[in-house]
């Protein structure tokens, strides 16, 4: 520090200090980096008390979108039927949020309560093609796990 105080006041003046940091971050930059953490700064040097956190508009994001829109399922659990492209839906699809109409729909056993004899499993899980048959599975877990969590 003594060779930057040129004044020999005992401390350092704005120029003397901006010599000093300026060394400094070019020979013990993870320092000057732990320095400025400690003194409430981020590694783009914008402080952390004058971050403002966007609020992202989740109702307009293509994921919830998609989700909700009917004619796009219908499309898609037809595409799950086909042989060359079931499996490539199925990664696409198993990245959309779980449809709230089928929610609804296996939430309220439609299909099932209204039958006799047991109801009619096979409308309600899509049986018929191996990854219809999953989506409907995989949305019951997670409305199982749903009710495990409340």
């Amino acid at each position: 520090m003594e060779q930057y105080d040129k004044e020999k006041k005992g401390y350092l003046n704005e120029a003397n200090f901006v010599t000093f940091y300026t060394t400094a971050c070019i020979s013990k930059p993870e320092i000057v980096r732990k320095n400025l953490t400690t003194h409430g700064y981020r590694r783009d040097l914008k402080r952390y008390d004058e971050i403002t956190v966007e609020s992202i508009d989740v109702t307009s994001m293509p994921r919830y979108i998609l989700a909700r829109d009917q004619k796009f399922f219908s499309m898609v659990f037809n595409l799950l039927d086909r042989e060359d492209v079931g499996a490539i839906t199925w990664r696409f699809l198993s990245r959309l949020p779980i449809s709230p109409v089928l929610y609804e729909k296996i939430l309220r056993l439609e299909g099932i309560r209204d039958e006799k004899n047991g109801g009619n499993w096979e409308s309600l899980l899509g049986g018929k093609c191996k990854y219809t048959l999953l989506y409907n599975l995989h949305a019951m877990e997670y409305l199982m796990e749903e009710g495990e969590s409340e």
